[in-house]
């Protein structure tokens, strides 16, 4: 029953994301913050429209793939160490399993909307079919590639100083060592073959403000998928260095290796608080109306011959 320490986040990440859509006024209200995050207007502000029902859904079906992921994670994880607080292995493979869990959950999501009937009537027909870069900033998609050169570029030049012998950092745990050379990269990898096979699905919107909702929620999916990878690029390296220090005597400069571990943790730290500090600023929920939709989609009742998108 090691595994009972661990059990609470996925169960209460998943409490929590259901009792915020719990609802008909609690889904609206996370459908006005999001509609305020992207600049669009729901098409019904004040009742239970496509749009907040189409978002609560995503919502439930993340929160429940990241329980039963979650939890998968939480039985497969080593026994927590009372000692490292977050910086527990086993804690952050909870936390990945269940981030991932709400990715495929929102994805599935996605994959069903895209292949129910089209309904009767209009559909707009698209100039320029969308990329992965239209509805997914490079500071959070190239981003995640750049976190993954990182760490394994780390967990490599640890394991190289260790192996040369010019720092004696004592022995390296292994697994972690591989786990941030390797983890990152296939979690990247698998992100952009999710995402090449989701915008490879059909769109059906009958009006301008239709498909600019349905690219605002296809961003929506694609970007929970590169958080996944994200963390993992992030805090994988994080981890290996907090583990190599745990282990060290002594300071620094009487002992190099702590000044090493030390300053790659600050550095990494730096780095991780700039890069948030710039995403905050770019807002890159907004990215796909920049790349999509440089102005407000028409109303309903105005023709689509200026829209920029369409559906396919």
């Amino acid at each position: 029953m090691d595994f009972l320490p661990l059990m609470p986040f996925p169960v209460l990440a998943t409490a929590v994301v259901l009792l915020r859509h719990a609802t008909p006024r609690s889904r609206l209200l996370r459908a006005h913050d999001f509609a305020r995050k992207v600049d669009l207007r729901l098409e019904d502000p004040d009742g239970d429209g496509v749009v907040t029902r189409r978002l609560a859904r995503r919502r439930g079906a993340g929160a429940v793939g990241g329980l039963v992921l979650g939890v998968a994670a939480a039985v497969a994880a080593p026994a927590p160490d009372a000692d490292a607080g977050f910086a527990s292995s086993g804690l952050l493979l909870v936390v990945l399993g269940w981030l991932a869990g709400y990715a495929v959950g929102s994805a599935v999501i996605a994959w069903y909307e895209s292949s129910r009937p089209v309904r009767p009537g209009p559909r707009l027909a698209r100039v320029t079919v969308p990329e992965h870069g239209d509805y997914v900033a490079r500071v959070e998609r190239w981003g995640a590639w750049v976190t993954a050169g990182v760490s394994a570029a780390v967990a490599g030049g640890l394991a190289a100083v260790e192996g040369l012998g010019l720092v004696e950092l004592g022995p390296l745990p292994g697994a972690l060592v591989a786990a941030a050379v390797v983890v990152p990269v296939l979690l990247v990898v698998v992100d952009e073959l999710a995402a090449r096979w989701l915008l490879g699905r059909r769109q059906a919107a009958a009006t301008p403000l239709d498909l600019a909702w349905d690219d605002a929620l296809r961003s929506l999916t694609l970007r929970d998928g590169v958080t996944v990878a994200l963390v993992a690029g992030v805090y994988l390296p994080l981890l290996l260095l907090g583990a190599i220090g745990d282990g060290l005597e002594g300071g620094w400069p009487a002992n190099p290796a702590v000044g090493l571990v030390n300053g790659l943790f600050a550095a990494l730290l730096l780095a991780l608080l700039g890069v948030g500090v710039a995403s905050i600023a770019l807002r890159p929920e907004r990215h796909f109306r920049r790349r999509l939709w440089p102005t407000p989609p028409v109303a309903p009742d105005v023709p689509a011959a200026g829209a920029t998108g369409g559906a396919r």
